[in-house]
């Protein structure tokens, strides 16, 4: 499998970078996995809404982890456990 960043592998924020859906597409159509890590703020799911705008297939992906997402569940934990 493949565990790629998105700003400034697959976009530049506004577009796709040249070649990256292509590159992206051809990952998937041989079998690969393709896991999105990223220091975003962002939860995942906003960063897949934005993944998808672009045109990238996030629902082919094996998943999609950033560190906003990261941030959330810690907290989260931390709170139930004080619970």
């Amino acid at each position: 499998g493949f565990i790629l960043d998105q700003y400034g592998v697959m976009h530049d924020g506004v577009k796709p970078l040249p070649g990256a859906s292509r590159a992206v597409e051809e990952l998937l159509r041989r079998g690969k996995e393709i896991v999105i890590l990223s220091n975003s703020t962002r939860r995942s799911t906003s960063t897949s809404r934005k993944l998808e705008k672009l045109g990238f297939p996030t629902s082919k992906f094996a998943g999609i982890m950033t560190a906003g997402e990261h941030a959330w569940h810690s907290i989260r934990s931390s709170l139930d456990a004080d619970r």
